[in-house]
């Protein structure tokens, strides 16, 4: 099984927002190394420490899902890392072993092992997180039929699923629709697994032994295919300005993911780093509507939201256009559990005061001055 997928399956929902208060206290107390005249990456220094405190007020999570390195969507990476604060994630069905190496002479898993590290690389850059399954990339396929066989359907979508389950996304963007205009059979599979993976990773019945492991049931809220490709023959819901500049960056969204792009060496994916508008469309074609009071158990004991999904009728005029994207939903999420209901919200009320406070109190010509108040947030 693939390293991605051994992480630890449960996090307390405090945790991660005191993982956002530490990396903003370590961008004020350590200093940015010397990278022997290449100019200081976008993660240090002041750069790092504004977008650090721009995240800490944000809870919201967008996983992109791509059958190879180098399919996944790099400006759109960067702009809901780098632009809307949001936790995001590439998820490459496989490591792009039957693949061509433009730099040397490895192939098949040392294609493999070359690829996952320039998908890695790549992620410093856009600011993403990186999952992998365990299907092997086994060459050139003209039906999704055949790359379901060789890959192995419940085994693949198992691996998808549990990513699910444990990132958590509130909108997935699949990079293939699961239609012959995606192309060879592993863009297809991809793309219907994608589909698939968002109905069932909610589903306490299916895959039964990751709920046993500790994971719990997550439904994504929204669905969008990524219409790179053409996958699919209407017009598109949701248009994605992925050029916009950005003031504390000094460069575009595009720019951004456009070095990260160039981290795919092996595939000669070195481009021009443009400026202007460019615009990623996107189909929504599920969604979630908001979570009914009715409760379901989910096996363990544990009560979810029975929700029942619907076709979209209605366009979005942002990504998480209707979500709830602030500190405060971890205490909507759980409020109905006993356990957790008589402390959780005073204690995320204290932690979004103190996540907006520190942004509001950073000055550049001062950075120490936002060190209290993050401190208290993450205490």
């Amino acid at each position: 099984m693939s390293p991605a997928l051994q992480r630890a399956p449960i996090q307390n929902p405090k945790s991660k927002i005191q993982n956002f208060f530490l990396a903003a206290v370590l961008c004020l107390l350590l200093p940015a190394p010397s990278l022997a005249g290449r100019p200081a990456s976008d993660r240090r220094g002041t750069t790092g420490l504004v977008q650090a405190l721009q995240k800490l007020p944000v809870v919201v999570s967008l996983l992109n899902i791509g059958a190879h390195p180098d399919d996944e969507n790099s400006g759109l990476l960067a702009y809901t890392s780098r632009g809307l604060m949001a936790r995001t994630a590439y998820l490459s069905v496989d490591r792009g072993e039957g693949g061509q190496n433009l730099i040397g002479p490895e192939l098949y898993d040392g294609i493999g092992i070359i690829r996952t590290e320039e998908l890695l690389a790549a992620r410093q850059l856009d600011g993403a997180e990186q999952f992998f399954t365990r299907a092997y990339d086994f060459g050139f396929s003209k039906q999704a039929s055949e790359a379901m066989e060789l890959w192995g359907h419940e085994e693949t979508l198992a691996d998808i699923v549990r990513v699910i389950r444990m990132f958590r996304p509130d909108v997935i963007v699949s990079v293939f629709a699961g239609a012959p205009e995606d192309g060879h059979g592993q863009h297809q599979a991809a793309g219907l697994l994608a589909r698939e993976a968002f109905r069932a990773a909610a589903d306490p019945n299916r895959f039964p032994d990751q709920i046993a492991a500790g994971l719990r049931p997550w439904q994504a809220k929204k669905l969008y295919i990524n219409n790179t490709r053409a996958s699919f023959p209407s017009l598109a819901t949701l248009r994605v300005n992925v050029g916009e500049y950005s003031p504390v960056l000094g460069r575009s969204y595009l720019e951004v993911g456009l070095e990260s792009r160039s981290m795919h060496r092996s595939q000669d994916m070195g481009a021009v780093q443009r400026k202007g508008p460019a615009w990623t469309e996107l189909k929504l074609v599920e969604t979630i509507p908001p979570m009914q009071d009715t409760r379901i158990m989910d096996g363990t004991g544990v009560r979810i939201p029975q929700i029942a999904p619907r076709w979209p009728t209605l366009a979005d005029s942002s990504l998480f256009d209707g979500l709830d994207t602030t500190i405060m939903r971890l205490a909507r999420i759980v409020e109905q559990d006993s356990l957790w209901a008589p402390f959780l919200r005073p204690d995320l009320t204290q932690i979004d005061r103190a996540a907006r406070d520190a942004l509001a109190a950073y000055r550049p010509s001062d950075p120490t001055v936002v060190l209290p108040v993050t401190l208290d947030g993450l205490t």
